[in-house]
């Protein structure tokens, strides 16, 4: 039997070199924050053997990155998910494992990005959902699942957002909308 590694602590990869030597580690879980960040970072795909994450995933200020492929078998992430300023990422797909995010899923000036699916697994936030400045977003569809927002829902600058019905299973938000 192969026993789960585990990272101690937070992990900051700013490079695609760093991608690949934190990936040929084999991790299973990190008991902190994963961030990643950085304009040569291209390829998230030695990351697949990732399952949980204790704290934060930040996905943010990634030039190159077009995809989250990679990261499809993280089920779990402790708090939360925030994606950033990631200039040519149109698909999050890649985070179709996961199924809890401990308080928030913040979407944010992530310019391509034309889908949420990949988050069809997500049932339940316990803080907040923030999506703005992802211009090219034309659904939700990714969010049907989530039946309960227990902090608010913000939704701003998403000019090609054409509806709500990726929401129809939403049955509380605990704050605003």
């Amino acid at each position: 039997d192969i026993v789960p590694k585990v990272f101690e602590g937070s992990v900051t990869l700013e490079t695609q070199e760093e991608v690949e030597n934190f990936g040929a580690s084999q991790y299973s879980g990190i008991t902190g924050t994963l961030t990643i960040r950085g304009n040569s970072i291209i390829d998230l795909g030695l990351l697949s053997s990732l399952e949980s994450i204790g704290r934060s995933l930040n996905v943010h200020n990634c030039s190159e990155v077009q995809n989250l492929d990679g990261l499809e078998n993280i089920n779990i992430v402790g708090t939360t998910v925030w994606l950033f300023g990631n200039e040519t990422l149109e698909s999050i797909n890649g985070l179709r494992g996961l199924n809890a995010i401990g308080l928030d899923l913040l979407i944010q000036d992530n310019y391509k990005l034309v889908s949420l699916t990949g988050l069809g697994g997500v049932s339940r936030v316990e803080r907040n959902i923030s999506l703005s400045r992802n211009f090219e977003l034309t659904s939700l569809d990714g969010l049907q699942s989530i039946e309960v927002i227990e902090g608010g829902l913000g939704i701003s600058d998403c000019e090609s957002l054409l509806d709500l019905k990726g929401l129809i299973n939403l049955l509380s938000v605990g704050n605003s909308v």
